[in-house]
């Protein structure tokens, strides 16, 4: 044993002044009795005080002696040589996913039960072990930072709440790492169900954190995806497709029920079936319904047996009116792509196999395996690139020979009805996109399409020529020549319904001032419009927004409007199973170190002595009070 603080063994002397109280001489009073019988514990009493004489032994000044001995030696610091763990800070993720809103069997969410269990390591916070909350949304906030207040924790845990969207936990657990990083022994607790898909770049953030799960699986149904179109050549007649699934249980009857209201007028209902869902699969129907522009359709699935979502039974959206778009389709072999882009509704297709004079007067220009050095200052829709000797990104670096697709980005407006892998490629032209660009679809040796902001606008790229790949060919090609019109455009301004947790680039054309979006509860905020785009920051509550805009052209133009519903539309966050796989956390997290960190340290005993401390306290007072009078 060893002491930190040997000097403090100088405040032993203190234990003179005690003993030489037990010596004090005290004067008494000459009183005559008539028998000193009963007097005899006062003349013992006379003798102890007696000068000089032996003190006696005495039970409360040996205690007093021993609290004293007691004191003194915690003081002095006494401790044992040994390892220790560093005094760690810890840092609590919730994960707010609107998976967390699951109701189990006794009706409690899945968030209540984290909060619950974040709770009880709140309250063990102290000045020397500080703790955090962090929640996990679409985009993750610290709701407190690091404290030993226990009470600011219990406020932060009471007020949070999930998103209705999925959430961005990896971004989350970044953020969490931030706050403890050079804090060696520190560590991150995320409370999840662990209902998401956990991929290399997110299983190297788990391994350094401990996963605490919530909830149980529990059978879920819910709408996956839903668009709207308008159908070609049928005015006020519109095409909605529902994308259903089902996970967990058993096969269940449904019933999907699709209701029309204009205006602030009653729901009523314009289609109905019934149908039979299956775990595991998605199911896809498309229903003809007669709505006018502005009209808001609701989709709503109610299906037998246990449903603990509900978030994602339901989905809003708004017939936007038909755009009158003007398109420059320049080409030396335009039947493929004429025909598909004749088909969409409000869109005029004007053919030409060269550029012709001012072609920003159109709202959109389609290449198709032609070119220009000079590409001219309107959204643009290539296929095909550049001759070599081009300056710009469109400019031909070589050529792939039958590239195949290793990924593309299936959530983009462009790609969200057309499964790229499956396309043939005979071959495609090696270009190097802008640094800003976003790549769309990959291969092993390259982009195969990409977007930017040109001087014009948007600019959707596709490295290769439609007469050498079999997309033309395939059902989704005028589909996907539609969500590009619908994108490079202004149509898509009017999208029947946004994704939550998703943000989204809207066409809105040149606007005089800032963008205002309101949300359902009311709430406001300025958006800033770029080169006619303006970003939505990705929406965490399902429900009808609004888009406020004014034009810059022509001057004095009124304020537009556009209701912009958000539905949570996705598979991920419907199916309510936990798909963590908690051995390949505990494998990285071994492979990694991520074990809180031991060092050469030293225990300190003087907790122990000064519990011993007031025990003897205790044991005087007692005697004191309880000895004869």
């Amino acid at each position: 044993m060893s002491f930190a603080f040997p000097a403090g063994f100088w405040l032993a002397l203190l234990a003179a002044p005690l003993v030489l109280l037990y010596f004090l001489k005290l004067r008494r009073h000459s009183v005559s009795v008539s028998s000193t019988l009963l007097w005899s514990r006062v003349i013992e009493d006379r003798r102890a005080n007696a000068p000089w004489e032996r003190l006696r032994r005495h039970l409360l000044l040996l205690l007093q002696l021993l609290l004293l001995a007691l004191l003194v030696l915690a003081f002095a610091g006494p401790h044992r040589r040994g390892t220790v763990t560093l005094a760690a800070d810890t840092v609590l993720v919730l994960d707010g996913s609107a998976s967390m809103l699951a109701k189990g069997e006794d009706g409690e969410r899945r968030f209540d039960l984290a909060r619950a269990q974040a709770l009880r390591i709140a309250e063990s916070a102290d000045s020397g072990r500080r703790v955090a909350l962090v929640l996990a949304g679409p985009q993750p906030a610290v709701l407190s930072p690091l404290s030993g207040d226990a009470a600011v924790l219990r406020r932060a845990l009471a007020a949070a709440e999930p998103a209705q969207a999925p959430a961005d936990l990896r971004a989350a657990l970044e953020l969490a790492g931030t706050l403890v990083r050079g804090r060696p022994g520190s560590e991150v607790v995320l409370f999840t169900d662990g209902a998401f898909e956990a991929g290399p770049p997110l299983l190297d953030l788990l391994a350094g954190v401990r996963p605490v799960l919530v909830g149980e699986p529990a059978p879920n149904a819910g709408i996956a995806s839903v668009s709207l179109r308008r159908r070609p050549g049928a005015a006020g007649t519109q095409e909605v497709f529902a994308g259903l699934v089902a996970e967990g249980g058993r096969a269940r009857p449904a019933t999907l029920l699709i209701e029309a209201r204009a205006g602030d007028g009653e729901w009523s209902p314009v289609a109905e079936e019934e149908l039979v869902l299956e775990p595991g699969r998605r199911l896809g129907r498309v229903f003809e319904v007669e709505a006018l522009p502005d009209t808001e359709l609701r989709l709503s699935l109610a299906s037998e047996g246990e449903d603990a979502l509900a978030l994602d039974d339901e989905a809003l959206l708004v017939v936007p009116p038909p755009p009158e778009v003007k398109v420059l389709l320049v080409s030396r072999s335009p039947w493929l792509a004429s025909r598909a882009l004749s088909s969409i509704d409000g869109v005029t297709v004007f053919v030409a196999e060269g550029l012709p004079e001012a072609p920003e007067s159109f709202d959109l220009v389609v290449l198709d395996g032609v070119v220009p050095e000079v590409l001219p200052a309107a959204p643009l829709l290539v296929f095909g690139a550049a001759p070599a000797e081009s300056p710009g990104p469109l400019a031909r670096r070589g050529t792939i020979a039958q590239p195949s697709v290793v990924r593309w980005d299936r959530r983009h407006p462009v790609l969200r009805h057309v499964a790229m892998d499956s396309v043939i490629l005979e071959s495609a032209w090696r270009v190097e996109p802008p640094e800003e660009a976003a790549v769309l679809v990959e291969s092993a040796e390259g982009p195969l399409a990409a977007t930017w902001n040109g001087p014009g606008g948007p600019v959707l790229h596709f490295a290769f020529d439609l007469l050498r790949s079999d997309l033309p060919l395939r059902v989704a090609f005028p589909v996907l020549l539609q969500d590009s019109v619908d994108w490079l455009t202004s149509r898509n301004a009017a999208a029947a319904v946004l994704a939550a947790g998703r943000p989204a680039e809207l066409r809105l054309g040149e606007t005089a001032g800032p963008v205002l979006w309101r949300e359902p509860d009311g709430h406001e905020r300025r958006l800033e419009a770029r080169s006619g785009t303006v970003r939505v920051p990705a929406p965490e509550r399902v429900g009808l927004n609004e888009l406020r805009w004014t034009p810059a052209t022509p001057p004095g133009s009124p304020e537009r409007v556009q209701r912009l519903p958000v539905a949570l539309l996705s598979p991920g966050e419907s199916d309510l199973s936990p798909r963590l796989d908690l051995s390949a956390v505990e494998e990285r997290a071994e492979a990694g170190g991520g074990s809180p960190e031991r060092v050469p340290g030293r225990h300190f005993l003087w907790p122990w002595l000064v519990a011993l401390a007031l025990a003897a306290a205790l044991a005087e007072w007692t005697v004191h009070h309880r000895r004869p009078a």
